[in-house]
């Protein structure tokens, strides 16, 4: 009998996902980046904890539409990252979670949704909903899709992200969302419509394409022109290949709503950075290290740091899961390490399966669940089966012969913080994830990166140096990138017989990286930039000599500085940062004479991020290196 789960996904792969046209999108008037109007205050008789200020709010989301948020702000001076919270369905603006974000030291925003929340909690928020009953109005779209009631939740949720960017205390690049259940949902929708404009997300089991959820039989009642103008403007599948921030998906695997191919396909949709995780025999609920299974108080008292002023609250009233707190302070605010990866590997021997973890952090547990082939995702039993540790990262494991024949599965680790992560659903005897994501190649593409500090990473803290750009280009690559790092302090151009000895110590390489310049930028004379180009020309010229004369090669122009922090070159910082321009450039012309790829990180790294010496990008400057770069060397994992 033919695997259900895998039918649908097949026929998701025959249509394809292509973006809006932006004329047609009843969104785009509303998509204006602008703060909504406040029209009033809400008095509340309560007092926020220490450190927190709380605003009470109603603004007009269109005509006739008055919508209700919540701002929490620290008091501490300076800037803060922002949190959009948004609620669950049959729920309300999450104001304790907001005000627990506020506390973490983020600007965080809980507006009400309506056509998501129960409209009996409505108080402050008014529209055509009131008068309608919880879960009415959702799957219409006639006229067009302005007449569905999530048409005014997706503007609410919209028009608060507006709303929190707006706020003077928020630093606009380092923007979290974060949302359960329908607010997942939002959470993808937003992060789709946003872009740029939003750094991470993260969708407590929410997700997109509907017609692999349980709502199927819903949307087959819909007369099928309306039912194609809900799922093209609507389903937040569909938004997914808008999604530019780093996004993380927690799904039940038999979850009453959610179902995995939905998760999976969402999944497969979104072009960037992310990562997932799948909790075995759960619905609705992540009963793992990380998840709705919260870390017990400690006993040591709090010490205050200006990262974290006051206690960090935790439990379900602070958070949906555990694993969000480590996952935004990473991505909004570099600290800490990013969430382990799970890469499964081909593999020929259908009653055995074999998965690298790459982790910054120990392993605390890695094991495969499977379960026999059912379209009903609520009574699967996923049977758990001990992996055995091949090396550091790698493992493998031996599946009951019960399972060989026809079953679905995948792997759960957690690590010590805790946090857990998952690979994709994959179906025994076929190496192709059971939800249309692309299967990585056996065998990682070789990439070696010839740099200098900024590559080696070198000027890191010892305890942040797993952090600099090229581990996390690998780490993020789910395992189809191994990344070379031949990076090394104060390195120029001139370094061409460095180069051809690198060469000749290894053997096999798929790309070549070669990242430099910035360095040559102390050399502010006119023969800076022709002797660049000249050794960097022999340089490419010796790799394909030993590679062949097809390598692919991409040329990195050097990133910006910031001119006020630099030490013994700051009275050259004008010329300086002039020269680095001029070596981007002739570094692009060379690219192109040469067939080779190039682009430039001038601009990439932010000015916060340079206040060490100028030069040196701490983690979150790493970060935006490895977001620019990823995309330009993903293509090399597909042959």
């Amino acid at each position: 009998m033919r695997n259900p789960f895998l039918l649908l996904i097949a026929l998701l792969g025959l249509s394809s996902v292509l973006p809006l046209r932006a004329a047609e999108d009843p969104f785009t008037p509303y998509l204006t980046g602008r703060a909504p109007e406040i029209l009033r205050d809400v008095p509340d008789a309560g007092a926020p904890p220490e450190g927190v200020t709380v605003r009470r709010v109603v603004f007009r989301s269109r005509e006739g539409s008055e919508i209700f948020a919540a701002i929490a702000t620290p008091k501490a001076a300076g800037k803060h990252p922002g949190m959009l919270v948004l609620h669950g369905g049959g729920g309300s603006a999450e104001v304790d979670k907001a005000i627990a974000w506020a506390q973490r030291g983020y600007v965080a925003v809980a507006p009400d949704l309506p056509g998501i929340a129960d409209p009996k909690k409505l108080t402050d928020t008014k529209g055509r909903w009131n008068t309608l009953k919880y879960g009415e109005g959702r799957y219409v779209a006639s006229p067009d899709a302005t007449a569905s009631l999530l048409f005014d939740a997706v503007l609410s949720a919209m028009q608060s992200l507006y709303l929190l960017r707006a706020q003077p205390e928020v630093d606009t690049a380092r923007i979290g969302v974060v949302g359960i259940s329908w607010g997942g949902y939002m959470t993808t929708m937003v992060c789709g419509l946003a872009g740029d404009q939003v750094r991470a997300g993260f969708a407590v089991f929410g997700c997109g394409f509907y017609e692999f959820s349980s709502q199927q039989p819903t949307l087959q009642k819909m007369p099928p022109e309306e039912r194609e103008q809900w799922l093209k403007y609507l389903d937040s599948g569909r938004r997914a290949p808008g999604i530019k921030a780093a996004f993380f998906t927690a799904g039940a695997a038999n979850d009453f709503f959610f179902w995995p191919p939905a998760v999976q396909a969402t999944l497969a949709a979104i072009p960037g950075t992310k990562n997932h995780l799948f909790a075995p025999n759960a619905n609705h609920k992540i009963p793992l290290p990380g998840g709705t299974v919260f870390p017990k108080a400690t006993a040591e008292p709090f010490v205050p740091t200006a990262f974290q002023p006051f206690p960090t609250p935790s439990g379900s009233k602070a958070n949906w899961l555990a694993m969000e707190v480590p996952y935004f302070d990473y991505y909004l605010n570099g600290v800490g390490q990013p969430l382990p990866v799970v890469t499964v590997e081909k593999n020929d021997d259908p009653s055995t399966a074999r998965f690298r973890v790459s982790a910054p952090r120990p392993i605390a547990k890695a094991e495969v669940y499977w379960s026999a082939p059912s379209s009903d995702w609520m009574k699967r039993e996923w049977q758990p089966v001990p992996a055995t540790k091949l090396s550091d990262d790698r493992y493998e494991v031996h599946f009951p012969a019960e399972a060989v024949a026809s079953a679905d599965w995948f792997v759960v680790a957690s690590d010590d913080r805790p946090v857990t992560v998952s690979s994709d659903f994959m179906h025994l005897g076929q190496f192709a994830p059971a939800g249309a994501v692309p299967a990585p190649s056996a065998e990682p593409r070789a990439v070696i990166v010839f740099g200098d500090s900024i590559t080696a990473g070198s000027a890191l803290p010892k305890e942040q140096q797993a952090q600099a750009w090229v581990h996390l280009v690998e780490l993020q690559s789910n395992g189809r990138l191994q990344m070379l790092n031949e990076g090394k302090g104060g390195r120029p151009t001139d370094s061409v017989k460095e180069f051809k000895a690198m060469l000749q110590q290894r053997p096999r390489a798929d790309r070549l990286v070669i990242a430099l310049g910035t360095n040559d930028s102390r050399d502010i004379s006119e023969q800076c930039v022709p002797k660049a180009v000249a050794n960097v020309r022999a340089m490419i010229v010796a790799a394909r000599e030993k590679y062949g004369k097809d390598l692919a090669v991409l040329l990195v122009g050097p990133p910006n500085i910031r001119k006020d922090a630099l030490g013994p070159t700051k009275p050259i910082a004008d010329q300086r940062d002039a020269k680095l321009r001029e070596l981007g450039a002739g570094f692009e012309a060379l690219a192109k004479e040469l067939h080779c790829e190039f682009t430039s990180l001038y601009g990439v790294v932010p000015d916060a991020s340079l206040t060490k010496d100028g030069v040196h990008p701490d983690v979150a400057g790493n970060e935006a290196i490895a977001r620019a770069l990823l995309p330009k060397l993903l293509p090399a994992a597909h042959p």
